[in-house]
């Protein structure tokens, strides 16, 4: 999933994105991780009907986004 149009945050895309396309599921955990500068990526890991799972999912766009709203 790249970038993040929606007002929710970044994980609760995630995790709706999961629900709709995997009715019933439950979310597990979910990790971020900092690849080589600027790449973030999130794991999500949920079961579902179909068993354990996990997405993962493109924050790049949305990391420097925020970056530019919150400078370090």
């Amino acid at each position: 999933m790249h970038g993040q149009a929606a007002e929710l945050s970044t994980i609760a895309n995630a995790y709706r994105y999961i629900a709709e396309r995997f009715p019933g599921s439950r979310i597990a955990s979910s990790t971020l991780y900092a690849g080589p500068p600027p790449n973030f990526v999130t794991r999500v890991e949920f079961s579902s009907g179909e068993g354990e799972q996990a997405l993962y999912f493109d924050l790049t766009d949305w990391a420097a986004a925020w970056r530019r709203e919150v400078p370090n």
